[in-house]
C-alpha cells in the first residue's frame, strides 16, 4: 500500500468483503479438499512510516484514524485480530495498527457480522452448500466447476442439480430423446438449452447417448401452376424418411422466419424453405435443394442474419453449391431503414458487432458495416424480414431470377 492511504475499520472490512467474495470459489473448493483457510492480511497503513510522513498525512487525521482502531472492539474474537507495530512521531515511539488479520472462517464471520455484512456471509454459505451438492451429485468439485455453478440463477442451479443427480442414477439413456428425459422438476427443453453446461460437470456426452431426433425442414410450394391444382401448399422433409416434393424446383429460397415462408407470393418453379438458423449440414441433406439451379438466402437485416448468410455460403460452397442473397445489401437497408429498431424483444439495446464475416460480398459487406460494425449509440441495427412488404420480396426475387 503506497502513499498516505489509511484504512479505517469500515474501509478494512470493505476490503475484506471484496477479497473474500472474489476468492469464495477457490477457498471453498480447497476446503472440500481438506485445505485450511488461507488467511487474509489487510494492510491498514504504509509500512515504513516516519515522523515526517505522519506530519505530511496530517496530525489531526492521523489521530482520528488511530482513535478509530482503539475503539475497534474485535480483539476477543477468535480468528480475527489487529497487528500493531511502532511508529515514532516527534521522537515518541507508539504502537499503532498495521494490519487486520482474518485467520479462519470463524473470524471472518465475526468480523462481517459486526459490520452487518450479512450479504457476504449469505453468499459464502450459498457457495458452500452449492459445493456440497455438486460433490454429492458428481463426486467431484473443482474451482472451475464451482465458479460456473455459482454464476447460475437459483432456478438453473436447481435444474442442474436435479439433472446431474438423475443422470448419475441412469447410465443408459438410449430409450429417450432429450425432451423425453423424465428428470423431476426440470422443463423438457432445459437440457437441450444447457447441454454444454451439463457436459462440463459430468464425464458423459449426453447428446450422443440419447435417441436421435431427426431434423425436420418445413417448406412451402410457391409455383402458381402447382397451387392451381389444389394440392397441399405446405410440406416437410424429415431426416431419414422417404420423401419427394410435389415438384422439383429450379429455385430454392431459404428464409429465416415462418411468416415469410408461409405467405410468400406465388412464383414459378420455386420452393420456399424455412431455415430457422439450421446448419447447412441439415439443408444439404435434402436432395432437391442440392439439385436446384439457384439457392437464394433472405434473412433479417441484422448481425445475426448476415452471420447466417456467411456461414451458409461457406458451408455450401465446400459442397460445390453457390448461395445468393436478396434484400440484404446497403440498397435494401436504405429503402427499409424506416422499419429498423435498436432494441431486442426484451427492450435491451442491440449492440454493435465486430465479428468478421469473410463470406459476405459487395453490398452485403457495406450493409453489415452500417448496421453492425459502424453503428454507435442509438443507431438502428435491425430490420426484421417480416416487416418488408411481401410484394417487394416477390419483385426482388423476380428481378434476381431474370438475371
Amino acid at each position: 500500500m503506497g502513499g498516505s492511504r489509511l484504512l479505517s475499520p469500515s474501509d478494512a472490512v470493505e476490503t475484506a468483503c471484496k477479497l473474500l467474495t472474489s476468492s469464495l470459489t477457490s477457498r471453498i473448493a480447497a476446503e472440500l479438499r481438506g485445505s485450511s483457510f488461507s488467511e487474509l492480511e489487510i494492510a491498514l497503513r504504509p509500512k515504513a512510516l516516519k515522523s515526517a510522513d505522519v506530519i505530511r498525512i496530517g496530525t489531526e487525521r492521523w489521530e482520528a484514524w488511530a482513535r478509530s482502531w482503539r475503539h475497534f472492539d474485535i480483539e476477543q474474537q477468535t480468528g480475527v485480530f489487529v497487528l500493531t507495530s511502532p511508529v515514532v512521531v516527534r521522537g515518541i515511539p507508539r504502537d499503532v495498527p498495521s494490519a487486520l488479520v482474518v485467520r479462519n472462517w470463524s473470524g471472518a464471520g465475526a468480523l462481517l457480522a459486526k459490520f452487518d455484512r450479512h450479504d457476504v456471509l449469505a453468499g459464502a454459505e450459498r457457495v458452500r452448500v452449492l459445493a456440497a451438492r455438486l460433490h454429492e451429485a458428481t463426486g467431484r468439485v473443482d474451482e472451475t466447476l464451482l465458479s460456473r455453478a455459482r454464476g447460475l440463477r437459483d432456478v438453473n442451479v436447481e435444474s442442474l442439480m436435479s439433472t446431474l443427480t438423475w443422470l448419475r442414477e441412469h447410465p443408459n439413456l438410449g430409450e429417450w430423446t432429450a425432451r423425453q428425459l423424465p428428470v423431476p422438476d426440470v422443463d423438457t427443453k432445459w437440457l437441450e438449452d444447457h447441454e454444454d453446461l451439463v457436459r462440463s460437470f459430468i464425464d458423459r456426452d449426453v447428446a450422443a447417448e440419447l435417441k436421435p431426433r431427426p431434423a425436420v425442414v418445413h417448406f412451402t410450394y410457391a409455383d402458381p401452376a402447382y397451387r392451381a391444382t389444389g394440392g397441399r401448399r405446405h410440406d416437410a422433409w424429415t431426416e431419414g424418411d422417404t420423401h419427394s416434393p410435389a415438384y422439383l424446383p429450379s429455385n430454392v429460397v431459404i428464409v429465416e422466419n415462418r411468416d415469410c415462408r408461409l405467405h410468400f407470393p406465388p412464383i414459378e418453379d420455386t420452393i420456399i424453405v424455412e431455415g430457422e438458423g439450421k446448419a447447412a449440414g441439415t439443408l444439404v441433406k435434402v436432395d432437391w435443394i442440392r439439385q436446384a439451379e439457384r439457392i437464394i438466402y433472405w434473412g433479417d437485416l441484422d448481425s445475426d442474419g448476415f452471420a447466417i448468410l456467411s456461414r451458409l455460403r461457406n458451408d455450401l460452397r465446400t459442397r460445390g453449391l453457390a448461395v445468393e442473397s436478396m434484400l440484404m445489401d446497403s440498397v435494401a437497408w436504405a429503402k427499409y431503414a424506416r422499419f429498423a429498431v435498436n432494441r431486442d424483444k426484451d427492450g435491451n439495446p442491440l449492440k454493435p458487432s465486430t465479428v468478421e464475416l469473410p463470406h459476405l460480398v459487395g453490398g452485403e459487406k457495406d450493409c453489415y458495416a452500417i448496421l453492425a460494425s459502424q453503428g454507435r449509440g442509438a443507431d438502428a441495427r435491425r430490420v426484421e424480414q417480416e416487416r418488408i412488404p411481401m410484394g417487394d420480396a416477390e419483385a426482388e426475387l423476380r428481378r434476381l431470377l431474370a438475371r
